[in-house]
């Protein structure tokens, strides 16, 4: 309450020193409260201020009475129920089992040897199979978020460049050298759908996790986010993300394949707003 007295007054000393200005209080309900003011602020006249009070979920807004309008309008829309989206990732895979063997085969002192099929005439006979067979599938994941809200996907229960990837969160400052390396660590895509009228912005980022000292930890690594904006169904192809350098992405999709020998290549994303 305390803050919200003070602002008025604040308000009412802008209002006394420059033109004829009117004071409003908006409540903002569960959307960002930076997002909210941000917005509010680009809708203002020059002589237009906002006061953010954070505990109270409430925006001060000042300006000449025809700037008001648009202001309210603007927290309303924030304010409107949030809509789902269902948020479908599939990942395409691609793998390929190797077959290699030496088969050797004959008959030597009138005895047969065999390592391969059959035993051929006296002598012996050396075949070598170097084969390699591909194969590509596709594995999808969806969740249900709500617009603004952050869910993740799971991409590999265990990545196996354990030691790449404690020293590339340490070199971000994400753990500190006394912290006890990582034995293992699993692989997660954070997302992030944002309706904008008939459009969806999806925010995709990586994150690893791990255990430190039997506890759970989930290394955000935002820097590297990626994002993409879609028509409500609409798929649309990602190699990677976008931050990341290649090593990285070879590396975090590593595990990624749900198939034994398989490894994920890409993915694609669908956003669809519920």
């Amino acid at each position: 309450m305390k803050a919200i007295v003070l602002a008025v007054v604040w308000a009412a000393g802008l209002a006394v020193a420059g033109a004829a200005l009117e004071s409003k209080v908006f409540v903002i309900g569960d959307a960002d409260l930076q997002e909210v003011e941000a917005a509010v602020k680009a809708s203002l006249s020059p002589q237009g201020k906002t006061v953010l009070l954070p505990r109270e979920r409430k925006l001060l807004v000042q300006d000449e009475a025809e700037y008001l309008p648009m202001a309210e309008a603007i927290i309303a829309a924030f304010n409107a129920p949030r809509p789902n989206v269902r948020v479908e990732v599939m990942f395409q895979e691609a793998g390929g089992i190797d077959d290699r063997r030496l088969e050797v085969r004959g008959r030597i002192g009138g005895r047969d040897i065999s390592a391969g099929n059959r035993p051929g005439p006296n002598g012996l006979e050396i075949d070598a199979v170097n084969r390699r067979t591909t194969s590509s599938r596709t594995a999808n994941q969806f969740l249900m978020v709500q617009s603004g809200r952050t869910a993740s996907i799971r991409v590999a229960q265990e990545v196996p460049f354990v030691d790449y990837f404690y020293d590339y969160a340490l070199g971000l400052g994400y753990v500190t050298g006394v912290q006890t390396r990582w034995r293992s660590i699993g692989a997660q895509m954070a997302v992030t759908p944002r309706v904008r009228g008939d459009w969806v912005e999806v925010e995709l980022y990586p994150q690893i996790t791990t255990l430190v000292d039997a506890r759970q930890e989930v290394i955000d690594f935002r820097e590297l986010a990626t994002v993409v904006t879609v028509a409500s169904g609409q798929v649309v192809q990602v190699g990677g993300f976008q931050g990341a350098s290649e090593e990285f992405n070879r590396n975090f999709f590593s595990g990624g394949g749900r198939s034994g020998g398989s490894q994920t290549s890409s993915f694609s994303v669908r956003a669809t707003v519920q």
